[in-house]
């Protein structure tokens, strides 16, 4: 087996500026360590000829780091194989790792499996910068195993994953920032602590160009030479997505990265939606559809999902008995937006039994006998509005509108049989909203009261006929006079919650 080393050059992405010059080297089993001379080795390190493998560690405590000495740009894809040795041989703490330095040495990055009988969880992968753990994945370790590793970074993002041999390579497991002023031109190798392990297959491809591409270079470019107050308010709000990318941890079990809110110290269920349908527009720089996944991973079997969650623990902040404990449906619908624009289906067929399950949830838990769906002003997301409804016309219109969303997403895997229902689910729904919420005099959506009668308070929830596909031609066209109207909704600040003609 060859212990082997290739920088090889991509063809350069648009940012790039030009390709990394080519460089090759190869180290076959019969080498020495004293011809080992683009390599720093510290710690235990000894070439086992039979195998063909390089020997790291000798006790608990062993802590050895090889490295390349060879110049990197920061777009670079380094790839490697370690292996976990028999459980009679695994140590307390043992973990291997695939790492990539700055230029000095000082800063560095190990994508870690961790199989030591004392850690806790004692199977992850994990990111680590500097000994500090800044990313999580669980894996499933076994003992007396090979395990790849793998690890690019592109200027804005470190991704990594591992698995095992033989089996199908994963997607990306996990992703951090990378610090700005950070360049992989330090060396590439591996790490391990504990007794003794093995590791091998080293491979680095330097894609060269630019070292540090901006956010700006990697998201669309709006052109508004008009405004340009609005081409500095788009920027600033990208930035200001970028400063609140979090990381999953063992404690709350999140995925590696997601998007938070900025609110306090929970994930909200409908905000987070929205923020997935912004960040779809950078879908390869923000991670924003993977965000959703936090709340299906918290999902309870029967199939509630509250709409808040500690990001501390993952404990749910509401019971499904509190009335306060659901936000808008609005999953399904982000999934399908995030799909017509990327047109990546692979989270389908994963995410689809999730999204069904809190239909029914919300269908047998926030319905009403007669059809129609019941909120509160917390859940609906509207805290502030003049409502005390008995029927919510927009919960009522956001559940057709994930009916519409699963039944969409249903059809484009294949499962004709789940579309159907769910497109029965939205065309009975639709017509009981128009039969019910619609006043044809106003021209307008109202909630009702417990006589089923209007209460006719005007607010933007009406609108959401428009977004789910509630109203007709008719409909649409008056609810767009009320819309465009100065007096209503057509204010400075488009829309206000609240009609402007409403004395509160």
């Amino acid at each position: 087996m060859t212990f082997l080393l290739n920088l090889i050059p991509l063809a350069p992405a648009p940012y790039r500026a030009e390709a990394h010059p080519a460089a090759a080297l190869t180290f076959v089993d019969d080498f020495s360590f004293d011809s080992l001379k683009n390599y720093v080795i510290t710690g235990d390190a000894a070439w086992g000829s039979a195998t063909g493998t390089l020997r790291v560690g000798g006790d608990d405590d062993s802590r050895v780091e090889v490295y390349t000495r060879l110049a990197f740009s920061n777009n670079l894809q380094a790839r490697g194989k370690v292996y976990v040795p028999p459980v009679a041989d695994i140590g307390p703490f043992d973990s291997s790792a695939l790492a990539l330095s700055d230029a000095d040495g000082k800063i560095k990055y190990w994508v870690t499996i961790g199989y030591g009988r004392a850690l806790d969880p004692q199977n992850f992968l994990a990111l680590l910068r500097d000994d500090l753990w800044t990313a999580y994945a669980p894996l499933h370790v076994e003992a007396d195993r090979w395990y790849h590793l793998a690890v690019d970074v592109d200027g804005l993002w470190l991704r990594a994953k591992a698995w095992a041999d033989g089996e199908a390579e994963p997607g990306w497991q996990l992703q951090y920032q990378l610090d700005p002023d950070w360049t992989a031109s330090g060396g590439a190798g591996f790490r391990h602590y504990g007794r003794a392990a093995a590791v091998d297959d080293l491979s680095l491809m330097d894609r060269g160009g630019i070292d540090r591409p901006s956010l700006q270079d990697r998201l669309p470019r709006p052109i508004l030479d008009e405004r340009p107050e609005w081409i500095d308010l788009y920027w600033a709000a990208w930035r200001l997505a970028w400063n609140h990318i979090r990381y999953g941890t063992p404690q709350n079990g999140f995925v590696s990265a997601y998007m938070d809110e900025a609110f306090d110290d929970n994930i909200f269920q409908w905000d987070t939606s929205f923020i997935a349908m912004f960040a779809r527009y950078g879908a390869d720089v923000f991670p924003g559809i993977a965000s959703l996944d936090n709340f299906y991973r918290r999902q309870h079997p029967d199939g509630f999902i509250s709409r808040m969650i500690r990001e501390s623990n993952a404990k749910d902040v509401f019971t499904p008995d509190n009335p306060e404990a659901i936000n808008p449906p609005l999953f399904a619908w982000a999934e399908w937006q995030y799909y017509e624009l990327t047109g990546d289906s692979s989270r389908f067929v994963r995410v689809l039994p999730h999204l069904t399950r809190y239909f029914q949830w919300l269908k047998a838990h926030r319905r009403q006998p007669d059809g129609l769906y019941w909120a509160n002003n917390l859940g609906s997301g509207m805290d502030n509005s003049p409502r005390d409804a008995t029927a919510w016309v927009d919960l009522s219109m956001q559940q057709a509108l994930a009916a519409q969303s699963i039944a969409q997403i249903a059809r484009a895997v294949g499962q004709r049989d789940l579309a159907e229902e769910y497109q029965r689910e939205f065309t009975a729904l639709r017509a009981l909203i128009n039969a019910r919420f619609w006043d044809d005099r106003d021209g307008f959506y109202y909630d009702l009261d417990d006589a089923g009668r209007f209460q006719r308070t005007k607010t933007v929830a009406a609108f959401w006929a428009l977004t789910a596909g509630i109203a007709d031609d008719r409909q649409a066209s008056a609810l767009q006079k009320h819309l465009a109207n100065p007096q209503e909704f057509w204010r400075p600040h488009v829309c206000p919650t609240l009609s402007a003609d409403d004395p509160r």
